[in-house]
């Protein structure tokens, strides 16, 4: 009510001056980070910043929007409404008070998206890896129609819910649920698969996984894992070619000896083509006959670290 009731004297236009006009106490610091992971006060975004920018500075800047607006109502109390002045008036206020600090990436503002209301506003986890799930034709959840129990399925999603539990016989096995934009099923891992698998299984991770469905009459579905794997290397392990451009104009020995190097370490099946720009300008694309990798997304990082662009061709 303190919050309506304060917008019925006019529009907020910036966080302090939202926290300057609610009755103390009515709000706190929980309640302001759920209300900017939601997009509450994304209507109040200069032009100048992206959502993922100004989400960032918000919360950044959620204590001392606080702090200011306790000075705010305890000087207002004793009648010295002067000495800061009408909040609303200060044109910069909105971006001003804020702290500078990275921008939130768009899986951070997913995961507090969906921390905040329980499901993603903006955009979905899974959204920057639909033309890999296409590729690799896999389904979304509610597209497998019935599933039966027996049935061995493959699945992409995000993970939520991790609980680690002991069997009876002290053995470490994993509770969790996997989600994508049309559903969610109920996943579990046992000993074995969650010893081999145990990086991976962590909320928040994107993740391909294949099992067998076992469900019990009147009880959710569960699926039994039996294979785990990040999305981000689904590609790159079942690539047959990766094609490497390098930064233009290298052509040091050295370079290309810690290149080697790196790519040796990852031996595979994965064919490589190095495209480089010459000290003459040339153009060469460059086969590495004997050279064969396997692909990984920690592979790909390192590549581009040595300014690569990096091309798996399935």
């Amino acid at each position: 009510m303190s919050i309506i009731d304060a917008r019925k004297k006019g529009k907020f236009n910036s966080l302090f001056d939202f926290i300057s006009r609610i009755d103390q106490g009515s709000i706190n610091k929980r309640g302001l980070e759920s209300l900017i992971a939601a997009g509450a006060y994304d209507s109040l975004k200069p032009s100048s910043l992206n959502i993922n920018q100004w989400r960032a500075k918000l919360y950044a800047g959620i204590e001392t929007a606080l702090t200011y607006g306790q000075r705010v109502w305890s000087d207002n109390l004793r009648g010295q409404n002067a000495l800061f002045g009408d909040v609303s008036s200060d044109e910069n206020i909105a971006d001003g008070h804020l702290p500078d600090v990275p921008a939130w990436t768009q899986a951070e503002v997913s995961r507090q998206e969906k921390a905040a209301v329980g499901f993603y506003l903006s955009v979905h986890p899974l959204d920057d890896f639909k033309a890999v799930l296409s590729d690799l034709k896999i389904m979304n959840i509610a597209d497998y129609g019935e599933i039966k129990t027996g049935d061995n399925i493959v699945l992409a999603g995000i993970v939520s819910g991790t609980q680690i539990k002991y069997s009876k016989k002290g053995n470490r096995f994993c509770i969790l649920r996997l989600e994508d934009q049309s559903g969610g099923v109920k996943c579990l891992a046992w000993a074995d698969a969650f010893a081999k698998y145990t990086e991976y299984l962590k909320d928040d991770e994107l993740l391909i996984v294949g099992g067998k469905v076992e469900s019990t009459e009147g009880q959710e579905i569960t699926l039994i894992l039996n294979e785990v794997k990040r999305i981000a290397d689904a590609v790159p392990l079942k690539a047959r070619e990766v094609s490497i451009s390098l930064p233009f104009n290298i052509f040091d020995e050295f370079y290309f000896e810690e290149l080697l190097a790196l790519l040796s370490k990852n031996q595979g099946k994965c064919e490589v083509l190095l495209n480089f720009l010459t000290d003459d300008n040339v153009f060469l694309k460059m086969r590495s006959q004997p050279l064969r990798i396997q692909g990984s997304s920690n592979l790909e990082k390192e590549l581009k670290g040595k300014g690569c662009s990096v091309n798996w061709i399935l």
